[in-house]
Formats: C-alpha cells, sequence, structure tokens
C-alpha cells in the first residue's frame, strides 16, 4: 500500500530520532493513504511538482523521454497498485510519455521524501532500465549544492 509522508504543522515540535513528536505520537512524516483517481484526461504535459525539491525536472523528463513501454515494470517497482496502473493505461491510451509522467506523479507525492533516489533507482534496475538510472546519477550529481 503507497503512502503520503506530509510534514509536521510549522511551529509543532518533533525530532527525528526523539519520541517526542508533539504529542501525535506521529512522526515528523505521517504515513497517510492517498489512492485517489488517476483523474481526468489531460492533453497538456502535466508538470510534476517535486515538494521536496529532490529530483531536478530535468531527471524527471529524462525519464519520462526514455523509459517508453517500460512504463508499467517501472510503475510496478515503485509499488504502485495494478489498479492504478490499469486506469492510467485506460486515461492515457496511446500516450507513453504521458503514462510515465503519471506513474512519476504518483510515485513523488507518496513517496518518502528521504528515499524517492534510492527507491527510483532501484525501480530502474529492476525494470532493466540501469541506462535511465545512470543518467538520472549524472543529473544529479551536476547539481549544485
Amino acid at each position: 500500500m503507497m503512502t503520503r509522508y506530509v510534514p509536521i504543522a510549522q511551529g509543532q515540535r518533533g525530532y527525528i530520532g526523539s519520541n517526542n513528536f508533539a504529542g501525535s505520537g506521529l512522526p515528523p512524516y505521517s504515513r497517510q493513504p492517498s489512492y485517489g483517481s488517476v483523474g481526468s484526461r489531460n492533453t497538456d504535459t502535466e508538470t510534476i511538482q517535486d515538494p521536496y525539491g529532490i529530483l531536478p525536472e530535468a531527471a524527471i523528463n529524462r525519464i519520462v523521454r526514455d523509459i517508453g513501454t517500460n512504463w508499467k515494470d517501472l510503475a510496478r517497482g515503485l509499488d504502485i497498485p495494478e489498479g492504478i496502473i490499469d486506469e492510467i493505461e485506460c486515461t492515457y491510451a496511446g500516450k507513453l510519455r504521458e503514462k510515465a509522467r503519471k506513474c512519476l506523479k504518483i510515485f513523488m507525492e507518496d513517496a518518502d521524501p528521504h528515499r524517492i533516489v534510492t527507491i527510483l533507482s532501484e525501480a530502474l534496475d529492476k525494470c532493466g532500465r540501469r541506462d535511465i538510472k545512470e543518467r538520472i546519477q549524472e543529473i544529479l550529481s551536476r547539481r549544485p549544492y
């Protein structure tokens, strides 16, 4: 089951590694299931907002452009449920890039922000696209910090 990680509210106290999470009993990133409809068909290219700034747009665009027919294998590697994959298949029939973009969007919204790059790299490896994984690592290594 995919979960959404949500930052704690501003002003609350909670430290990673401590048991004091503002009295809520939840860690700073609390797990909330977030299965929703794939949404209405959008003919415009949907942008993916990375709320954590971990993956640059160049990396996302590289995956979307190069994944091709392996998008389903990538989605499975990202633990997107089969029902959601089928819904994406029907909604974006004939549009490989849009299918890949939607999978990445769902993944980015629901992933643990501290593991996005690791999970994505492992999923690319599992679906046999080590070439894309290496290109993404190059893009990430070029980023100024």
